[in-house]
């Protein structure tokens, strides 16, 4: 997954790094470098679970090859406007506290709607209760009322 990763992040970088090259502006390449920043997101969230393994410089590499590729687009970035880095950082930022919040809500929402289901088994069993003691109490009355009659 880690190579797969670091090769799509590659190829998107490629085409950013093309197209600047070729004259069109950076603004142009923006689905490239979305793509890019994500596979660059997936290769840090397998950095993160790999790490302890043999594969550690492996996996060093790989992450130093994106933080140059990133380098890169950032003097790409400072050369077509400037502030157009601080802004995308600011802007990059952002986009990750709303992921973060909305994985909260999802989280949230899935402990709420795993409570409500905790409750409504737990008033399934406490009507089954109520309803197993009165057909017990009845089956009891109709026993007493046959073997000892007055």
């Amino acid at each position: 997954m880690l190579i797969e990763s670091v090769i799509a992040a590659n190829a998107a970088f490629a085409v950013i790094k093309k197209a600047v090259q070729n004259g069109k502006e950076i603004s142009d390449c923006a689905k490239a470098i979305g793509a890019y920043l994500g596979h660059k997101e997936k290769v840090e969230e397998e950095v993160n679970k790999t790490s302890g393994t043999n594969n550690d410089l492996e996996a060093f590499y790989a992450l130093e090859k994106l933080n140059n590729a990133e380098k890169q687009l950032e003097f790409l970035m400072k050369k077509t406007r400037l502030g157009m880095w601080q802004d995308f950082q600011a802007f990059k930022n952002k986009r990750n506290v709303q992921r973060a919040n909305a994985a909260k809500a999802a989280i949230k929402a899935k402990a709420k709607k795993d409570s409500e289901w905790a409750e409504t088994i737990s008033q399934i069993q406490t009507a089954l209760f109520i309803v197993v003691s009165l057909l017990g109490i009845g089956l009891l009355s109709i026993y007493m009322i046959y073997n000892f009659e007055r």
